[in-house]
């Protein structure tokens, strides 16, 4: 699956301290390469589709410093015939705050 989606996260204020709890959701555009269920010599052996796309997910900020830390987050990511699970972590840097 490629996407390209766009979206928004409310980071929950929580004074001193070093982990830094969000939710998102996003919504985009899916091109979607599925396996065919019946292949012959004249098809290919996936399909290719463009779907609407949308995502919920839950995270948290955690500093190491000021200005560094990581970011792991669970997103479900729904289309009209599937609901995925992703999770991710990321390094991040903050340069004001």
């Amino acid at each position: 699956m490629l996407e390209l989606t766009g979206g928004l996260q409310y980071q929950f204020p929580i004074k001193d301290s070093k982990i830094l709890p969000f939710v998102g959701f996003g919504a985009g555009v899916a091109r979607i390469k599925k396996p065919l269920s019946v292949v012959n010599s004249s098809l290919s052996d996936t399909s290719t589709d463009n779907d609407f796309i949308g995502n919920l997910g839950i995270g948290a900020r955690i500093h190491f410093s000021a200005n560094w830390g990581v970011r792991p987050e669970f997103k479900m990511v729904l289309t009209s015939g599937d609901t995925w699970a992703r999770t991710s972590v990321g390094v991040f840097y903050q340069f004001a705050k």
